[in-house]
């Protein structure tokens, strides 16, 4: 029972914020009130703490089946983006990448200094019970820059890249999120003792968070390069009608 609840509070402290965090890039296209949408957010919280509870409490060897869980919780959780904004399944999907690789990041981050600072030997519930609140304090401070980042680039990409842009940007990312993935696999069917495994782990999450904001980065400039340009040749084609007018 106790380590059902633990299990249940980490995944909501994990996750929960980034539930919130998700939604930012897309209120200008939301279908309901802000109010429906916190409870929305409310009740996925509520599901995924239930469903933990009950796949800790139920069944015996439920680390095997974790990644059904995950499954099944991604699959709600895109069908309320889908039903709450008018937004595209591809864009959604770009804005999941980030906020999977940011909090796998800081997952592991978490899990890297718990066991670097203390014995594996000393594993037990106060050491659970710390990883947590580790995991959920560092989700806290990246917050406030993720906002801003959401409120202000990302919102401004979803808005002006069309969909094969955004869809040639995921390439890179998924392509990091597919082996975070194998670690965390096999990671919850077998502890995993090696610190260096870890460190390859989070090395492998940063290098997918940086080629995230770097190609994002570079599609925006383009993007901004292309418009100016046609700015510039609408101004210049307005100009030569003036000119043409005057003669005439």
């Amino acid at each position: 029972m106790n380590t059902a609840i633990q299990v249940a509070a980490r995944y909501v402290l994990s996750e929960a914020p980034w539930y919130f965090l998700a939604c930012v890039p897309f209120l200008k296209q939301r279908r309901v009130s802000r109010t429906v949408i916190g409870l929305m957010a409310a009740f996925m919280i509520a599901f995924r703490a239930a469903s933990a509870f009950v796949l800790v409490l139920a069944v015996p060897n439920w680390l095997n089946y974790t990644a059904y869980a995950y499954l099944i919780n991604y699959i709600l959780l895109i069908t309320l983006f889908i039903r709450a904004f008018r937004v595209s399944a591809v864009r959604l999907f770009y804005v999941f990448l980030l906020m999977y690789s940011i909090s796998t990041c800081i997952n592991q981050i978490a899990y890297g200094s718990l066991f670097y600072l203390f014995p594996y030997k000393a594993a037990g519930v106060p050491r659970f019970t710390l990883l947590t609140v580790m995991q959920f304090a560092g989700s806290l401070i990246v917050m406030p820059f993720l906002y801003r980042f959401c409120k202000g680039s990302l919102q401004t990409a979803l808005e002006q890249l069309d969909k094969k842009s955004i869809l040639l940007l995921c390439v890179t990312p998924l392509t990091f999120a597919v082996i975070a993935l194998a670690f965390v696999a096999y990671g919850d069917t077998k502890p995993v003792e090696d610190l260096s495994l870890n460190l390859l782990y989070l090395l492998v999450s940063l290098a997918g968070i940086i080629s995230y904001f770097f190609n994002l980065k570079m599609l925006l400039n383009s993007a901004e390069r292309l418009n100016k340009e046609h700015e510039l040749e609408t101004r210049l084609a307005l100009q030569a009608k003036d000119y043409e007018n005057l003669t005439q």
